[in-house]
């Protein structure tokens, strides 16, 4: 687990299927390791960790890897390809947490005149 990685994975602006899946690979790195920032886990592996499906975890990696946030490279062994060998870009200049968050998230949905007030009755008491 890297504490710098988490810290980095926190603050970028992402889809929230991006997020978790960034910081499921920010807990694969070990900061001790040979090569600096590299994980390799399997996309099955990051679905069962996250909930999510092995579909939604391809889609968020393609994402992150468009937004400059991951860069991955294929790998073989025998000839069959194995789990892709993850590097988080976090010394590299990117997306980071003053980019604007993605089109694809509505964000929240703000309140129509027509909605009922909140609840303060209970207030009303004092």
């Amino acid at each position: 687990m890297s504490v710098r990685a988490s810290k980095w994975g926190w603050k970028q602006r992402v889809t929230s299927t991006q997020k978790l899946v960034l910081l499921e690979l920010c807990d694969r790195l070990n900061d001790k390791a040979r090569e600096k920032d590299v994980c390799w886990p399997s996309q099955d592996v990051i679905a069962e960790r996250t909930g999510f499906t092995p579909r939604a975890v391809q889609s968020a990696l393609k994402e992150l890897e468009s937004n400059g946030l991951i860069k991955r490279k294929r790998r073989m062994i025998g000839g069959t390809r194995t789990s892709d060998r993850i590097t988080l870009l976090i010394d590299q200049p990117g997306p980071g947490p003053s980019a604007a968050p993605p089109s694809s998230d509505p964000g929240p949905t703000p309140a129509s005149s027509s909605a009922s007030p909140p609840y303060i009755g209970y207030l009303m008491r004092f």
